[in-house]
């Protein structure tokens, strides 16, 4: 970002995805992230105060405290859902043993694709996780 502009549509954009993700995880999962407010808070005030102070570096810091709770909220829901799955698939383990061989490849999919996530900082590889944990 170089210029106001381009900040304030980062900014924008940002936002956007974020309310996105949020959408997408109702719609298709029935997921409700339980945001804590400080967190959320935190980067709304971020982003006020970059409008207030009309300044390229306010506005970048509030892209990226954006794109940071973003990313740290799609990685939880990623990494529950991980979780929890992993504890089904050890049940299963001992008495479908065929299934859980198949399963356990879905599973290992949306691991790698949690893994590249942190990696790439990648919130459509946590969306990628999410989507295949859930076809388990």
């Amino acid at each position: 970002m170089k210029t106001m502009t381009e900040a304030r549509a980062a900014l924008t954009e940002a936002r956007e995805a974020y309310r996105r993700d949020l959408q997408w995880l109702r719609n298709n999962y029935g997921i409700l992230p339980d945001v804590e407010a400080h967190v959320i808070k935190g980067a709304l005030l971020t982003a006020l105060d970059a409008l207030e102070r009309n300044d390229l570096a306010s506005l970048t810091k509030a892209v990226s405290s954006f794109e940071m709770v973003h990313a740290d909220l799609m990685a939880q829901i990623a990494w529950d859902l991980l979780e929890q799955t992993k504890r089904s698939l050890k049940a299963l383990r001992e008495k479908e043993p065929e299934l859980f061989e198949k399963k356990l490849q879905l599973w290992n999919k949306a691991s790698w694709a949690f893994t590249t996530a942190r990696f790439k900082k990648s919130t459509a590889k946590y969306r990628e996780s999410i989507r295949t944990v859930t076809q388990i």
